[in-house]
């Protein structure tokens, strides 16, 4: 058995096959998107067959395996393949074929230093030998089926394997981020670092790619490589002034300050770093990185990131990650400049384009599309220039992002070209002043230098900042665009739509909470001026997942698609709204995965009118969103404390910091609820509390000191995972910090008091704050006072008998949580519809984005599970059935596979077949097998990629999910119900008209 024959062996064994997304290198494939990965997978690698995954018909196709057939193997084969592979960064899984045998490994572990150490289980994830048939590989590889893969089944049960920081993007930032530094510590500016980087970094890249060789060093002395000629600093600046002369261009020209400041030790620190040694441990180690490899958009972030480091430290803010990861990248540039279309002839502006992520690929898709145009001919020189100079524009007030920016286009540029015509036909143009300017965007003399052309496509990731700038500023006065803030984003969307075509599109990456969830009278015109000012088609909030976009440094993004041209009826136009939530599958293919859940059409009328509907549909359905309606017409806490009661509130002290220090005598000694401790519910021993030391105060709610009066009701602005919301209720005088409130009345008022704290500690409270809260879960992980202090309250509230006593037993009482909800529930008049929303909205959805992977949510269902979602899905369309004496049943599949089904069969009520649960895998197995075929034959995305979709057949409705409880809830059969009423609905109109 050859290799051959053993990866075919493999590819029935695991469903590997063309129609599935398994492509080989030399096949002649319609879409580009495969294309270029398959030629780069071909040239750099060896590789033989890619195989691919997408999750939605309309987004880009992800190539997850590669496979390498190899009759037998040298000493250093696959570790090679396995090192430029990891450098790449965009494949995780390499299945390396030999005859009769595989070997799977991790390419997201760092190169190994030795066959030995790569045979290790960070690197070797399996392996296989002797293979003689379908069924036995079958069994032992199951978890690299196709049914695993497309599911993303495989990620979540793996997840642990792949660890983002050892990926490329993340590895190589760290190691330059480590000499960056220790230049710096040997007095070398920034400036001149950046440039000695950047070049150091394209001399590579020309070494790597074998455009210079030996030959080339040896004219500047007896060297053999860039490492060598480090060890002399007049030779290096000769290679440096050698290399500027013969590409011409922009890119990092050497200065006499530069070439003074520089010494033989930063040399000698870039010669040990270059050379493989860690700079942290101080270790000889192989040098892992192939520039001729690594992709050029990780240069552009990693350069970013270098640019927002430094304003951190001149503003003595706290440390995040800042660059635009690659894959959000190109999930904007997927919606407005896909790679299929056959436009050429266009011109792209990243307003704010930092060191050009979104240009470079931008740059590179044009030039996709125009060898598909050119029926896949090799691309040259001269028309790489022409599309560089006539299509590619960006602005930025950093004169050295501007300058790593035409660097990185340069670099892009070179990439398309063979290796014998980089050195002898490549010029590079001026990019400096005729397509990047160092800039800034409100300055109108910039439609001068733009020739006062317009542009098709409008893209970036402007500053998300409030600014006293006065360009801005002046721009917003003069042409009457409101802003809330003085936020940066918000006037760049008004300005982009001046420079966009009427047909162009823009699709720009703003902070989520000044474009949906700031409610300040000014961000509310804003939005109100913007929806009905432009075309906006989608809006994508990452709220959700920005830590794992970003990290803790930044706000929550939002990606806002739109163009200028208003459409007739616009009023009556949706907006698509998505809200993608974290999967293991997006984290470690570091990829943007949509759900069908996670889409909401919005309309333009309910979005204008009431902007609590972004934060409603972030988490909710339509159904949450008038309970949450119904709520809200209730009076609320604040109202009852000031009106009705005179109630005392207030946050607590905050201590004293340089410069302000107030002492508060009569507060010391008091005794002290610390609010990073944990504070129980309902009640508390208060003599176990410890006395407030003297402390200097920098507010001691001077006005409002009653608080810290007993009685007095306590809320945590901060909720803990599993516990929701805490209010605790003392009788006793006590202080506290500023992220408690306090509520403070008379002493026979305490019942009442007592009543609120039940109404706060409830799943209702929490379960409204989710939904209507505009920074807890957007930006912040606590609530504000005046979003706790806006808690609807029951009408009859102050009539209901709960004393101090009853909160105490209650705090001892395993199931008070259970019996407060209850209680609470009939006070607010919740239905049990409703209160389905509430419960799954706290247990599912609230504990998943708390606990991630480790919530119950993502556990598979189980028959009851299945069994309840099915009766609440059949009861909700059977009452309108009924009326023609019919009826759904349903038969559930349970089995221990990444998917689930439950088939709804239209049937008369005199029918007397029952529902029932089938519960073998093997039949769950058969039943999508024949869904799969089905959806195949009907040109759509095969039922694992699917993944969460309803399929009509004749009178049978199937519902297919991944095998997770958040799927099959009480509150999702409600919703399906609903959707799947509105679309027969729909189709009955379409029948008759």
């Amino acid at each position: 058995m050859n290799s051959k024959e053993t990866f075919e062996l493999i590819c029935k064994a695991l469903d590997f096959s063309n129609k599935y997304g398994l492509k080989n290198v030399d096949d002649d494939v319609d879409k580009i998107e495969y294309g270029q990965i398959l030629n780069e997978a071909k040239d750099k690698f060896g590789i033989d067959e890619v195989y691919f995954v997408k999750t939605t018909s309309e987004a880009s196709s992800i190539p997850v395996i590669y496979f390498r057939r190899l009759e037998s193997v040298g000493p250093d084969t696959i570790m090679k393949i396995h090192r430029k592979v990891w450098n790449q960064g965009k494949v995780p899984l390499l299945f390396i074929i030999l005859p009769g045998e595989v070997k799977i490994y991790n390419t997201t572990t760092p190169p190994a230093q030795t066959n030995e150490e790569l045979e290790k289980e960070e690197y070797l994830i399996d392996s296989l030998k002797q293979l003689r048939n379908v069924q036995e590989i079958r069994e032992k590889l199951k978890d690299f089926s196709r049914l695993e893969i497309e599911t993303g089944h495989y990620w979540h049960k793996h997840r642990d394997n792949f660890k983002q920081k050892n990926r490329v993007d993340q590895h190589l930032l760290k190691n330059l981020k480590t000499i960056r530094n220790e230049l710096h510590d040997k007095n070398l500016d920034y400036n001149h670092i950046h440039a000695l980087i950047g070049r150091s970094i394209f001399i590579l890249y020309l070494q790597d790619r074998q455009a210079i060789d030996e030959n080339f060093f040896q004219k500047f002395g007896n060297y053999k490589n860039f490492l060598d000629i480090l060890n002399s600093k007049d030779d290096t600046y000769n290679l440096f002034k050698k290399i500027e002369d013969h590409f011409n261009g922009d890119m990092f020209p050497v200065t006499d300050d530069e070439k003074n400041a520089v010494k033989e030790d930063h040399l000698s620190l870039l010669h040990v770093f270059f050379s493989g040694t860690d700079i942290n441990t101080k270790q000889g180690r192989l040098w892992p990185y192939n520039f001729d490899v690594i992709p050029i958009e990780l240069i552009s972030c990693i350069y970013e990131e270098f640019f927002h480091y430094e304003k951190d430290i001149k503003k003595e803010k706290k440390k995040g990650t800042y660059y635009t990861p690659q894959f959000l990248v190109e999930f904007i540039l997927d919606e407005i400049l896909p790679v299929e279309s056959d436009k050429i002839d266009i011109k792209i502006l990243d307003p704010a384009c930092g060191s050009g992520i979104f240009l470079v690929d931008a740059y590179k898709r044009i030039i996709y599309r125009w060898i598909k145009a050119n029926r896949g001919n090799k691309i040259k020189v001269d028309q790489l220039r022409n599309i560089l100079t006539s299509s590619i524009y960006g602005v930025d007030t950093n004169k050295e992002a501007i300058r790593v920016a035409s660097f990185s286009l340069y670099l892009t540029m070179l990439d398309f070209l063979d290796l014998k015509n980089i050195w002898q036909d490549v010029k590079f143009p001026k990019l400096i002043g005729p397509n990047l300017f160092t800039e800034n965007f409100f300055n109108e003399d910039l439609k001068f230098k733009f020739n006062k052309d317009k542009f098709d496509i409008i893209v970036g990731n402007p500053p998300w900042e409030s600014s006293n700038d006065e360009l801005m500023l002046d721009y917003c006065k003069s042409k009457g665009k409101s802003i809330g803030d003085n936020q940066i984003a918000q006037a760049f969307l008004w300005k982009a739509l001046e420079c966009c075509k009427k047909e162009g599109e823009i699709g720009l990456l703003v902070t989520a909470k000044g474009l949906l969830f700031n409610r300040s009278s000014k961000n509310r015109k804003f939005r109100k001026d913007f929806f009905m000012n432009a075309n906006v088609s989608t809006i994508v909030n990452f709220s959700i997942i920005r830590r794992k976009l970003f990290n803790k440094g930044i706000g929550p993004p939002a990606a806002v698609f739109y163009k200028p041209l208003i459409e007739e009826n616009a009023k009556n136009k949706f907006i698509l709204y998505i809200v993608p939530k974290p999967s293991a599958e997006s984290k470690h293919l570091n990829a943007v995965i949509i759900d069908p859940s996670d889409l909401k059409r919005l309309p333009l009328k309910q979005v204008i009118d009431n902007d609590i509907i972004w934060k409603v549909a972030m988490w909710g359905t339509p159904r949450d969103y008038e309970l949450i309606k119904r709520l809200s017409k209730m009076s609320s806490f604040k109202k009852l404390c000031d009106e009705e009661k005179n109630w005392k509130h207030a946050e607590g002290f905050i201590a004293g910091k340089s410069g302000k220090k107030d002492y508060v005598p009569e507060l010391y000694g008091k005794p002290y609820v610390d609010a990073k401790a944990e504070m129980p519910k309902f009640a508390m021993n208060e003599k176990l509390l410890p006395l407030l030391k003297d402390t200097p105060f920098y507010r001691h709610a001077k006005t409002n000191r009653e608080i810290f009066q007993g009685p007095h009701l306590l809320v945590k602005e901060s909720q803990k995972a599993g516990v929701g919301m805490i209010a605790t209720l003392l009788k006793n005088d006590a202080v506290f910090s500023s992220s408690i409130i306090g509520i403070h009345s008379k002493e026979n008022e305490i019942n009442q008091l007592a009543a609120c704290c039940l109404v706060i500690n409830s799943k209702i409270a929490a379960y409204y704050e989710m939904l209507t809260s505009r920074n807890w879960l957007v930006e912040r992980d606590t609530l504000q006072k005046e979003e706790i202090m806006n808690i609807p309250i029951p009408e009859n509230i102050l009539n209901q008998d709960i004393s101090y006593n009853f909160l105490k037993e209650l705090s001892e009482d395993p199931n008070a949580d259970e019996n407060v909800n209850n209680m609470v529930t009939k006070w607010y008049g919740i239905e049990e519809s409703e209160m389905i929303l509430v419960n799954d909205s706290i247990d599912i959805a609230l504990d998943s984005f708390w606990k991630k992977e480790k919530s119950d949510a993502y556990k598979p269902v189980t028959e009851p599970i299945l069994e309840e979602y099915a009766k609440i899905f059949c009861n909700a369309i059977n009452l309108l059935l009924k009326k023609q004496s019919k009826s759904l049943q349903y038969l559930a599949y349970s089995g221990n596979l990444p998917l689930s089904i439950v088939s709804f069969e239209l049937k008369n009520l005199s029918d007397s077949s029952k529902n029932k649960v089938n519960k073998t895998s093997e039949e769950l197995q058969k039943v999508l097998t024949d869904l799969d075929k089905y959806l195949l034959e009907e040109h759509s995305l095969g039922i694992y990629m699917r993944r969460n979709v309803r399929i009509y057949i004749g009178n049978t409705i199937h519902v297919v999910k991944l095998n997770e409880r958040r799927y099959w809830t009480k509150s999702v059969a409600l919703n399906d119900a609903d959707e799947t009423i509105a679309e027969n609905i729909s189709k009955d109109l379409k029948n008759e008209y």
